[in-house]
């Protein structure tokens, strides 16, 4: 691959995590919003369950990035690498993966303890 096709599709791999990213932000916020607004005796709980959508999407998120991790860190070999893509796209890349590690996190304590707010209330 030339280093153009290289370039865009790091660049396409991380336009494409943005939505995928932005999902697992939005489905936990908007099942709190539907479980707070629900006048039911009996809660639906729909913002725990969504922890389990939010950690499914930020790993799916993740594994999105892997393919910039094989181009920007390539596999050790006899020879010397250049590290263009390491020093252009390095930071990027792990402030991507630092937010998807962020969101499995989350989700998880979301899963785990989303119903908590609501029995306390």
């Amino acid at each position: 691959m030339t280093d153009d096709e290289i370039d865009r599709k790091i660049k396409n791999t991380f336009t494409y995590c943005l939505p995928v990213f932005g999902l697992a932000l939005l489905v936990p916020i908007g099942s709190l919003v539907i479980d707070l607004l629900s006048k039911e005796v009996n809660p639906l709980y729909l913002f725990q369950r969504s922890g389990a959508v939010a950690v499914l999407l930020a790993a799916w998120g993740e594994y999105i990035l892997y393919q910039i991790n094989i181009i920007i860190n390539p596999s050790p070999s006899g020879y010397v690498t250049e590290r263009k893509w390491e020093m252009k796209y390095g930071i990027k890349y792990k402030c991507f993966s630092y937010t998807a590690l962020g969101l499995v996190i989350v989700g998880t304590l979301v899963w785990g303890y989303g119903d908590l707010p609501f029995k306390i209330s």
